[in-house]
């Protein structure tokens, strides 16, 4: 996962990495949960990498990618 997102979105994001108005993202039929669920703050969201297999992995955070990309112009 970690991989994946350094090399699907570069700079272009920052994430932490876990220690245990992105519809368009849920239209391509890549689900996330908001941060706040797990007590981060606003603004931040969960990415689970628990039930996809590898290869849906890197297309999920592609998808991911493309909605913040639309989102954020």
């Amino acid at each position: 996962m970690i991989r994946g997102l350094q090399q699907c979105m570069g700079d272009s994001v920052t994430f932490t990495e876990p220690l245990g108005g992105l519809n368009e993202s849920i239209k391509r039929g890549v689900l996330f949960v908001p941060g706040s669920v797990y007590g981060s703050d606003q603004g931040f969201i969960r990415i689970s990498y628990a039930r996809p297999q590898l290869d849906e992995i890197h297309s999920g955070l592609a998808h991911i990618n493309d909605a913040l990309q639309l989102h954020f112009k």
